[in-house]
């Protein structure tokens, strides 16, 4: 067990971040925020804008990036970001998930700090704590119970990744965690 490294660091982070605000804790939402600021894409979007958002909401993934430093974007409401009609469907389509009911944004992606590329937050949170597609396809999903989470991030935290991995495959062979 190692509870010095980086991915049990965050994890603890992320444990008392849902601990001591459990009302900004919500499992089926990655993130819901304000915006705080804007970031010019690159490659072959230079002059299309993101909006930056700092959370007010967020499930476990929404967090680990944001504790993590990295940047939540989302595409500036009322933007035309296709450069093509293949391109539509794409920004149309992340479009509609980010503003789903002309509410607040909710964040698919995030810009990590190092290089600022963009990436799924899913699987940014993935790498940062150091799970497998099937530790996060658990730990992400949105009937994760508070509860459920506390645990699993403690395991996490504690750098026990084998007890982890057993909650995770009791939970997958039909258990209750």
């Amino acid at each position: 067990m190692d509870d010095t490294a980086p991915s049990a660091v965050l994890a603890r982070q992320v444990r008392d971040q849902i601990l001591f605000y459990p009302e900004p804790h919500q499992q089926d939402v990655l993130a819901i925020g304000e915006v705080v600021g804007q970031l010019e894409l690159g490659g072959q979007y230079v002059g299309h804008y993101v909006d930056v958002i700092q959370p007010v909401k967020g499930c476990v993934a929404g967090w680990a990036c944001h504790l993590n430093g990295d940047r939540m974007v989302v595409p500036q409401r009322g933007h035309d970001y296709a450069l093509d009609e293949d391109d539509r469907k794409t920004w149309d389509a992340y479009l509609e998930l980010t503003y789903p009911d002309d509410g607040p944004a909710r964040v698919a992606a995030v810009c990590a700090p190092e290089g600022g590329r963009r990436i799924r937050a899913g699987d940014r949170a993935a790498s940062l704590l150091e799970l497998d597609r099937d530790e996060s396809a658990w730990l992400f999903a949105d009937e994760r119970s508070r509860q459920e989470v506390l645990h699993a991030l403690d395991l996490l935290g504690k750098g026990d990744r084998v007890a982890f991995s057993e909650l995770v495959q009791q939970n997958s062979d039909g258990g209750q965690a």
